[in-house]
């Protein structure tokens, strides 16, 4: 009798065991890359380089050339970042507006207007630094940045990685 008491015991700690593992391996795979891993070293070499991660260096480039196509981004930086701060304040107030006990129509369409015409800005201004650029850079150099521009390997800015809701 007590051999099979014993037997049971066994036998229901090693599933116990079993479901323990496969639940910390399922909970794994959903939080994606940690510290130390895989992920974790692609951002890190990408931020001792002074590259965003996943984006390819252009090729052959000098040192004067990569000086200027710094100075460059950072100038675009420097004017983006208001404009970026005023679409993230229009996008809280359009969640306001939406989500308010009366809605008004008007509101969210000048809101989307404004949001519209701030996003414009922005890419006006990334245009006019490719068109600085090419001051800077080669053909072969213009060529490569225009077949890697609309490749986008990363999540957006401003986003995390579960994408724009947040993953709800």
């Amino acid at each position: 009798m007590k051999s099979n008491t014993l037997k049971s015991r066994v036998i229901g700690a090693v599933i116990m065991l079993m479901i323990a593992t496969v639940s910390v391996q399922a909970q794994d795979r959903r939080q994606g890359p940690r510290q130390g891993g895989p992920g974790h070293e692609q951002v890190e070499k990408g931020e001792r380089d002074g590259k965003k991660p996943g984006h390819p260096p252009i090729p052959n480039m000098t040192e004067e050339q990569q000086e200027q196509m710094k100075a460059i981004h950072l100038g675009i930086e420097k004017e983006a970042l208001p404009i970026r701060n005023q679409i993230g304040e229009k996008e809280a107030r359009l969640r306001t507006l939406v989500t308010a006990a009366s809605y008004d129509e008007r509101a969210v369409n000048k809101v989307l207007d404004e949001m519209g015409d701030l996003k414009a800005s922005v890419k006006k201004l990334e245009i006019a630094g490719l068109q600085k650029a090419k001051e800077v850079l080669t053909e072969e150099q213009m060529l490569f940045l225009y077949k890697h521009m609309d490749k986008k390997t990363g999540p957006k800015e401003g986003r995390g990685p579960k994408g724009p809701r947040g993953g709800r």
